[in-house]
Parts: structure tokens; sequence; C-alpha cells
């Protein structure tokens, strides 16, 4: 991965799906990836094809190394695209310690999924 940074490759540049590296690395829980691409610009708050951020991702995903980092970095807890937060997505995907972990951040525990009809409790 450095080696494509040091070759002025963009850390935003996207997939066709809309994916940055950031997200990439959310998703598959790799926080030393995360490290290095949000020390190197990455954009916290890009949203990828289906709406979500990196920190949608990583929730919606369980992984609760990366969902913490991306936050203490300044990602927006309560971000939603398409009716759906990183709380929604957390409890969605039954991942209890990030949905704690969320809650005691500070997330917006009345967030709604309109279309559904839903809260994330």
């Amino acid at each position: 991965m450095a080696l494509l940074v040091d070759k002025e490759m963009s850390v935003n540049e996207t997939s066709t799906r809309g994916e940055t590296p950031l997200h990439v690395t959310a998703r598959g829980g790799n926080l030393r990836a995360t490290e290095f691409l949000v020390e190197r610009s990455a954009d916290l708050e890009v949203a990828n094809a289906n709406g979500h951020t990196p920190l949608m991702v990583a929730a919606s995903e369980g992984n609760l190394e990366v969902v913490h980092y991306l936050i203490m970095k300044g990602a927006d807890i309560n971000a939603c695209t398409n009716d759906e937060s990183a709380l929604f997505l957390a409890t969605e995907g039954a991942h209890w310690d990030v949905m704690d972990f969320l809650l005691k951040q500070g997330a917006d525990i009345n967030d709604s999924n309109v279309e559904r009809g839903i809260t994330p409790l």
C-alpha cells in the first residue's frame, strides 16, 4: 500500500462501486491499514455506492477496533445516508459490542430508518 501512495496515487481513489481504500480496510477490519490511510488524509466521510461511510461499513461488519479508531479521528458518529447510520447497521448485524460502544460515544438512539419505520433498538 505504501508503494501505491508513494507513487502519488490518491488514497481517496474510488472503485467502480464507489469504494475508497478506506472502505475496504474498514470492511476487512484491518486497523493498521486504516491508520495508514487516515494518516495520509483519507476522507472519513465519503460515501460508497450504497451511501455508507467507512465508519458505517466498519460498524456493519462488527469491526470494533476500526470503529473506535475512526471515531477518535473525527468520523461523524451520526452520519446518516439512505436512512441508515453506523448505529443502525451495527444493530442490524447484531454487533452488540459495536452498538454498545457507539451508544457510549453519543450515537443518536432515536435515529430511525424512515423507509422501514424502525429505530436501531
